[in-house]
């Protein structure tokens, strides 16, 4: 029974989330408009108020109390709507400044973690799913793949076709998933883990020249 409303209630509000996903483009798209990662939106109005959308940074430039207001604010707890179009760079799995939970409202996808002594684990979660964790907790998300000759899957509460256009939605090769994610405060830089490398800073494993929505030298250090 407790099972059952815990599913009625991911449904609604994954239905009430398709509608902010209607209503308004996403805030920031990882992996750019061509080729998206993950589409996100800010549903905590602090997030937006001094970000410059280009970059999903902090504009620059800013002064007096705004300069002030924005390093508040970007400390701040922050609530968020991820929409996963593809898989995780499968190279290294990557941590982040924050603890932070996510509920999956829609979707299924497979985490991959690192325990002790380098034992790796992966677990399969479905809707309904929360997850918790600390900051320095490495994971990567890989998704379900598209049958090659069987029918495109219903989108089900996926607004995708109102934020790209409908010849990439018919090129996906995933099934997408559907996150609430909530952030804790900003504690720490965050990065990937390489097998060889090791920890390496987000800013020198994607590519600078895209403001890190894209992957750069990736683990080549």
């Amino acid at each position: 029974m407790i099972r059952r409303a815990w599913h009625t209630l991911t449904g609604k509000v994954a239905a009430r989330c398709a509608r902010v996903c209607a209503r308004r483009q996403p805030d920031f798209i990882v992996g750019g408009r061509d080729n998206p990662y993950l589409l996100r939106w800010y549903l905590t109005p602090w997030r937006r108020w001094f970000l410059d959308p280009a970059t999903g940074k902090t504009r620059k430039g800013l002064t007096g109390w705004r300069r002030w207001a924005a390093a508040v604010t970007g400390r701040l707890p922050n609530l968020y709507l991820h929409v996963f179009l593809r898989p995780d760079d499968d190279r290294a799995l990557h941590d982040h400044p924050w603890a932070w939970a996510s509920w999956l409202l829609s979707g299924t996808y497979i985490e991959h973690t690192i325990a002790a002594g380098g034992i790796r684990h992966q677990r399969t979660r479905q809707a309904g799913s929360l997850r918790f964790a600390f900051a320095r907790g490495a994971h990567r998300v890989d998704l379900l793949p598209l049958p090659v000759d069987g029918p495109f899957p219903r989108l089900g509460h996926f607004a995708v076709f109102a934020v790209l256009d409908r010849g990439l939605v018919t090129r996906m090769a995933y099934r997408p998933a559907m996150t609430l994610f909530l952030t804790g405060f900003r504690t720490r830089n965050w990065g990937f883990h390489c097998p060889e490398a090791g920890w390496v800073p987000w800013e020198q494993f994607t590519d600078p020249a895209t403001a890190g929505t894209t992957v750069g030298r990736g683990c080549d250090q």
